[in-house]
């Protein structure tokens, strides 16, 4: 079985760094992105590849309500797990339009989080 395979998107280097190493620590495959823009680039280029999509939700260039957006319109039909130290008003109805699988207030545990996403892969 291939190992589940997951686009981590955030604009802290450091914090992507440790998803990165933590999720991988646990048998899944990461691919990261520095803000939704990269990480349109990297869809693109990986394009059917991802299971899941583990972003936050505020960033630079272009912020997770419109990355989440526009991956549901190019059709991604996998779990999306929006993260945030600080979700703002209406983003849960927001985000719940969308399908998204779960928001995560940080920090959170990510083992939590392996298993949502191993769950359905």
């Amino acid at each position: 079985m291939d190992k589940p395979h997951v686009l981590c998107v955030d604009d802290n280097a450091r914090l992507l760094g440790t998803l990165k190493k933590a999720l991988e620590h646990y048998g899944l495959e990461v691919t990261t992105a520095c803000d939704g823009l990269d990480a349109l680039t990297q869809y693109n280029s990986h394009s059917g590849e991802f299971d899941a999509v583990l972003t936050d939700s505020e960033m630079p260039r272009m912020n997770g309500r419109e990355f989440v957006h526009l991956l549901r319109e190019k059709g991604f039909k996998g779990r999306i797990f929006v993260m945030s130290g600080n979700f703002q008003e209406g983003d849960p109805e927001l985000y719940s339009r969308e399908g998204i699988s779960g928001l995560l207030k940080k920090p959170f545990d990510i083992r939590k989080l392996k298993t949502s996403i191993m769950n359905d892969c």
